[in-house]
């Protein structure tokens, strides 16, 4: 079939319930250590799925409107932005709140996704489309609360908000690359000009935080610390009997799409032991 399998939105679905799961695994302890009854601890998994509940058909409806991608993002956003929130807390009515605002973000995104899904199947791949939806949100919900209980018991009860809220952001990237690559241009041969990866986005945003703390932007030098004006990131690649780190020059000021396309070439010729010492030496970061 010509429509494949839209691998970004269900790898966004598989993260983002990785991190409902390691929440829920701990919720109701939690919930109890702030001096919450049995049947308050109880409620809060209920005003997740309430406010899920009540969102989803808007949600829907609203993605019509302005889009699925937007309407993800913006559930993504309320689920990360909650999960850090959550951290911080001390008291049941702000958890609570945190809960509710996890629900809404997550119905945004799991209805918008879903209506993404079934836009980008065919007659003749919408089964296997939905199946590896269901798949990708079951695994995760299997797989969350063990590593959820093993966070808690080692850094704490924050542990599981903050996988929560980081996992979001990761599902976050999932989405853009695949809308990105899904608008990719063809060249004659009807192939896409680009394929962007995690890896790419990664490196931009890395090299993009890096100019916005400009301390970040240094190395020590035995005697002295090094700052940068520029943000040169190295990216391992690994080669037959070790690694080498080729580096990406001005990372910050280039798009995604370039950042992609000069990786690419970097590592193929890394392989290929072809590179120069000056394309792998330096680099503040790696």
């Amino acid at each position: 079939d010509a429509v494949g399998t839209p691998l970004g939105l269900l790898m966004g679905m598989f993260f983002t319930y990785v991190g409902i799961g390691r929440v829920w695994s701990i919720l109701t302890v939690y919930a109890t250590s702030l001096g919450a009854s049995a049947a308050t601890a109880g409620a809060t998994i209920s005003a997740f799925g309430a406010s899920r509940l009540i969102v989803s058909v808007p949600a829907g409806m609203i993605s019509e409107r302005l889009g699925r991608i937007r309407v993800m993002l913006t559930g993504l956003l309320l689920v990360s932005g909650a999960s850090f929130i959550a951290l911080a807390v001390h008291d049941m009515t702000a958890l609570l709140a945190c809960l509710m605002l996890q629900g809404v973000g997550s119905a945004c995104y799991g209805t918008a996704a879903l209506s993404a899904v079934t836009d980008r199947g065919t007659p003749a791949t919408r089964v296997r489309d939905m199946a590896a939806y269901q798949t990708a949100t079951q695994i995760g919900l299997s797989v969350g609360p063990g590593l959820g209980g093993l966070s808690a018991q080692l850094w704490g009860y924050g542990a599981p908000f903050a996988c929560q809220g980081a996992l979001a952001l990761i599902a976050g990237l999932a989405v853009m690359r695949e809308e990105a690559n899904a608008a990719a241009p063809k060249d004659a041969d009807g192939q896409p000009v680009f394929k962007l990866s995690l890896n790419d986005f990664i490196i931009k945003a890395w090299a993009a935080a890096l100019k916005r703390v400009p301390a970040a932007n240094a190395v020590w030098a035995q005697d002295r610390i090094l700052r940068f004006q520029q943000a040169d990131i190295g990216v391992a690649v690994a080669l037959d009997g070790g690694l080498i780190t080729p580096v990406i020059r001005n990372a910050d000021s280039k798009s995604v799409t370039a950042v992609s396309a000069e990786m690419r070439d970097l590592a193929a010729r890394a392989r290929d032991k072809k590179l120069k010492p000056a394309e792998y030496q330096g680099g503040a970061s790696a």
